[in-house]
């Protein structure tokens, strides 16, 4: 494999502008393996008409961080948009940020969202440009592991001050500043080699590096928020403060004055945690908000409201008031170790109910159209289940148009399916069944035991004893702290009885889960690692509940990221498709957001269905999958898709 490694300086990235102008740029490679590599520090001009001939090229395209260079070339030069599109499908660009983190993830050394060293078992990743743990692999990290040297930014003294320069000829520059973006395409150009011969994962790495293509371009169009809802909700959330400091206050846990009564409040939780509380690493009793939360004391879990409210006033607020004035420019983590993407920063942690999504809105005369995919994981799991077990009693449910979780009541109730099919929405013991058939159906596949099942949904509101009409005194009037010889959180026996009961009627009902478990138990007997069905990605260090969970979300994963590059591609490239024009707002995990021109919102809604229904459809081929658009003139968490005259609109929330 030739590569030919680029890189570009530019002005200071600001906000609204992901793609600032190039100063400059670098290149270092060959064009055979027979041949020596050379670069050299090229000109703006000389830089973006190299990229161009590289483009039309065969070599590959090496760089860290690459969709960022090309976002840069193609705001000069939009020109260049559909061969920087053709280079991506033809797999000819390596991302080496990306090979590394495939190899990481390979090796077992990416464990919620913490990187360790591959060379020193327990050690975190250290990024030796700047001495501290990373949760991000640069260049200076891919330099550190790949070749072993820790000097890769030792030139970076002008790295943010390159429009300084912008007007002098190269001989007039510091040397520092001539060497410093050669040494980067070299750096790359050695690393990427380097790669190609050690690292694993690499099958996948076209993929991943495509999806990051689109999430850049997604992050450089940005998202607008609404300067009145952004009032709207600063005036909500100080109402919200107010009411969370007077409950603290009435129960003793905030003093007249606002300060915190740490006695009544440490008193509190070791009552919660049967006088056996959590505690800091200098052995005071601990009153972190997760503390709190999980105490299973009704009283402490709102007074963990005070510290969320204020956390949304000093951080959350600043952030969406930020999209007022200049478009906000999320970054993309494109490879997480299940094989989903994420955000860094707020966006994928804003609050699903309250007023801050609702400050988000779409640019004028645009509308924004959301096409979530119904349960995917239930599909993505009824589609390993195929592979692994032979047969899967989900994927008949769900080939048939079923609602899985309906069926699972079917089996709790023994009561027929069409018969408890018009109750699911009615108030009643059906419609709590079918909640708690729900959380069975997404809290169970990846092995949770039944005392964490409660914990993580009574954070979601949901009481498991209540909705499966087991409350027989009023929920958490007994609190346990170990179950099955376990320590845990302290949780409501009748919940946790519950749960288990719920886990037998689900067991029972998916019949294939069994042979499921038992397939990932017998493969960790020889081995940690597991290949990722189709992509072929490996992901290494699994623990039982990681396996379970890793081969249907990681499917589920790699059939979005194909819906987002399809979808991305019509939107700029495609001019008789009716996305063309729009523009990819958000990409979460199932769920992708498009900004499209109002007029032909509702063709452009069904286009992405389509679109992502077939991408997915190459991932899960023997099982349904379905998606339904809903548009909106805000972000809406609740959307549904609503029609008028058999053309779709925008949904609209009810008022109260």
């Amino acid at each position: 494999m030739n590569f030919v490694a680029l890189d570009c300086e530019t002005h200071l990235i600001q906000p609204g502008l992901q793609a600032p102008p190039i100063v400059c740029g670098s290149y270092w490679g060959s064009p055979t393996s027979a041949r020596p590599a050379t670069g050299g520090l090229l000109t703006r001009r000389e830089f973006i008409d190299s990229v161009r001939s590289k483009l039309q090229g065969d070599l590959v395209i090496a760089g860290a961080n690459i969709a960022f260079d090309f976002g840069c070339v193609v705001a000069a030069e939009p020109d260049l948009l559909p061969l920087v599109f053709a280079k991506y499908e033809r797999g000819e660009v390596w991302d080496v940020s990306i090979a590394m983190m495939l190899h990481l993830i390979a090796e077992g050394c990416v464990h919620e969202g913490e990187l360790w060293d591959p060379r020193s078992p327990g050690k975190k990743l250290i990024d030796p440009s700047k001495g501290t743990i990373t949760s991000r692999v640069s260049l200076a990290v891919c330099v550190d592991l790949c070749l072993g040297r820790a000097d890769a930014k030792e030139n970076d003294e002008w790295r943010l001050r390159y429009a300084e320069l912008e007007a002098l000829p190269f001989h007039q520059w510091p040397a520092v500043a001539r060497d410093y973006p050669v040494d980067d395409a070299r750096n790359t150009y050695e690393v990427a080699v380097w790669q190609a011969q050690h690292c694993r994962n690499t099958v996948n790495l076209p993929a991943q590096c495509a999806a990051a293509w689109a999430a850049h371009l997604s992050a450089m169009w940005g998202i607008r928020t609404d300067a009145s809802r952004v009032e709207a909700m600063q005036a909500a959330l100080e109402a919200k403060r107010a009411e969370d400091v007077a409950f603290a206050k009435s129960k003793g846990f905030m003093r007249e004055d606002g300060s915190k009564n740490m006695a009544v409040i440490h008193e509190a939780v070791t009552k919660a945690y049967n006088g056996n509380p959590q505690r800091t690493e200098k052995g005071a009793v601990s009153t972190a908000r997760e503390v709190l939360e999980e105490s299973g004391d009704e009283a402490l879990e709102r007074f963990s409201e005070v510290s969320k409210t204020e956390k949304l006033l000093k951080t959350y607020l600043p952030f969406v008031q930020s999209g007022v004035e200049v478009p906000i420019n999320v970054r993309p983590n494109i490879l997480l170790a299940t094989g989903r993407a994420s955000y860094d920063g707020l966006i994928q942690l804003l609050p699903r109910k309250g007023p801050t999504r609702e400050c988000f809105v779409p640019r004028p005369g645009h509308v924004w159209c959301s096409v979530d995919y119904s349960a995917i994981e239930l599909s993505t799991l009824a589609q390993v289940c195929l592979w692994t077990v032979g047969h899967s009693r989900l994927a008949e449910a769900i080939n048939d148009g079923k609602d899985a979780h309906t069926v699972l009541v079917s089996t709790m109730t023994s009561r027929p399916y069409e018969e408890l099919l018009p109750l699911v929405k009615l108030p009643g013991e059906v419609k709590d069944l079918r909640q708690a058939g729900k959380a069975a159906n997404f809290g169970f596949p990846g092995g949770m035991g039944a005392a964490k099942f409660v914990i993580a949904k009574r954070k979601e509101g949901l009481r498991v004893c209540r909705v499966m009409g087991k409350e027989a005194q009023p929920c958490g009037t007994e609190m346990v702290t170990s179950w099955k010889d376990r320590e845990t959180s302290p949780v409501c026996r009748q919940c946790v009885e519950a749960a288990e009961e719920l886990r037998r009627f689900y067991l029972g009902t998916w019949t294939e889960m069994r042979g499921y478990f038992a397939y990932v138990t017998n493969h960790l007997e020889t081995s940690a690692e597991v290949t990722q069905f189709l992509s072929g990605r490996v992901r290494g260090g699994c623990r039982f509940t990681q396996m379970c969970n890793t081969l249907f979300q990681g499917l589920a994963a790699d059939g979005a990221k194909k819906a987002l590059w399809d979808i991305t591609r019509e939107c700029y490239l495609d001019t008789a498709s009716p996305l063309f024009g729009s523009r990819v707002m958000i990409f979460a995990h199932d769920e992708l957001i498009l900004e499209m021109p109002e007029e032909r919102a509702h063709e452009a809604a069904l286009r992405q269905v389509e679109v992502m229904v077939a991408a997915m459809k190459e991932y899960v081929p023997d099982v349904r999958v379905s998606a339904e658009p809903a548009l909106m003139r805000r972000w809406f968490k609740d959307a549904a898709p609503v029609y008028v005259e058999g053309r779709l609109v925008p949904w609209e929330p009810q008022q109260s």
